[in-house]
């Protein structure tokens, strides 16, 4: 059972890698950049002391 999501997605990206060929790539690109947007959402919640998970309104 628990090998059901890892099937359907490790299929799902081989048929949206198939479709749109490169967006393998894109997807660990955006994964590289997880630790850099992490330090800037942390660095904008110690300066505006908002919570990252608050919604800002106007």
């Amino acid at each position: 059972m628990a090998r059901t999501p890892a099937l359907l997605g490790g299929g799902w990206l081989y048929v949206v890698n198939r479709r749109r060929p490169g967006v393998l790539a894109e997807i660990e690109a955006d994964l590289e950049r997880v630790p850099e947007l992490k330090e800037e959402v942390i660095e904008v919640f110690e300066h505006t002391h908002v919570h990252p998970n608050e919604r800002i309104l106007p």
